[in-house]
């Protein structure tokens, strides 16, 4: 069933213009609340057909300096009802193309969501960065079906793709497809090394996302290998590196995860830094969704 959405007012670098967009769909159009449940078939990838097929609902008028000045393009989103919800501008970054583990074509996209400060709408609005707003990006994976539409695959649920550094770019699709690496015999997967810094604390944290056409992905904290108190005031530092592999030995389909420690560690218990070398392995566990330390 093909459904003509007409779209009077929507924000792209700065104009307000009418647009119609078709969007295929077996149900009506779905909002990312109720996505999972829904099979989405687009026409197209591009800005307007997606970003009215997943969040037509919400769409209001804005005009946010910092993407305009980028090129960025990017619609309003309506606050709810609640006392303290502020509006949010969606950053858009176009698909790009990668091969899952059977060799098939999927197309990968992100929306970036930020915090915006209160304006009148005609207003500019500015971008809040920095903790403890930050960003939050959802990802989704599309495929091409036999009609040659693009049909969704995947999409992430969860909070772990949120930042509060003071980037106001939209998470970069082919930065996640550029670390895709085989994480399972027959699996790949997204590997990152999250950085995050707040009161002097640097902390890096090893991330896996399993890209296996499943409806929910999501990113699974494997272990922290990398803290530092070198940016605080405090006078015993500390700074904690780690190395880390994935091993030949499987469970539940993925590789297990060696790290080696190194550096200094805060011992909480005597209140001071001694020295950390150690090696553990984490091993995927299917019941639980994550992975588990095991020696």
């Amino acid at each position: 069933m093909i459904k003509t959405l007409l779209l009077s007012r929507i924000l792209l670098s700065g104009l307000c213009f009418g647009l119609t967009a078709q969007v295929m769909a077996e149900e009506p159009i779905a909002t990312p609340e109720n996505i999972e449940t829904k099979k989405i078939v687009l026409k197209d990838l591009d800005f307007k057909t997606v970003m009215l097929a997943l969040y037509q609902k919400d769409i209001k008028f804005l005009k946010v300096s910092e993407l305009e000045q980028e090129k960025i393009q990017y619609v309003g989103m309506q606050g709810d009802q609640s006392e303290n919800s502020k509006d949010t501008v969606l950053a858009f970054n176009p698909a790009e193309v990668y091969k899952n583990a059977q060799n098939e074509d999927r197309y990968l996209l992100t929306v970036t969501q930020f915090f915006l400060s209160d304006a009148k709408p005609s207003d500019d609005h500015h971008i809040l960065l920095g903790f403890p707003m930050g960003s939050d990006t959802q990802v989704f994976v599309f495929k091409k079906n036999l009609d040659q539409n693009f049909e969704i695959v995947s999409r992430s649920f969860d909070d772990t793709w949120s930042n509060q550094d003071w980037n106001y770019q939209p998470y970069p699709a082919g930065d996640i497809i550029k670390n895709i690496k085989n994480i399972g015999p027959e699996m790949l997967g997204y590997v990152e090394e999250k950085e995050q810094s707040a009161y002097g604390i640097n902390e890096t944290q090893l991330m896996v996302m399993a890209l296996n056409d499943q409806s929910h992905i999501q990113k699974m904290k494997v272990a922290e290998i990398g803290l530092d108190n070198e940016s605080s005031n405090e006078d015993k530092i500390y700074n904690m590196q780690a190395k880390y592999r994935f091993l030949k030995s499987v469970h539940d389909g993925l590789y297990d995860i060696e790290i080696k420690f190194s550096g200094t560690k805060k011992d909480e218990n005597a209140d001071k830094i001694i020295p950390i070398k150690e090696i553990h392995v984490y091993q995927y566990n299917e019941k639980q969704q994550k992975y588990v330390r095991v020696k």
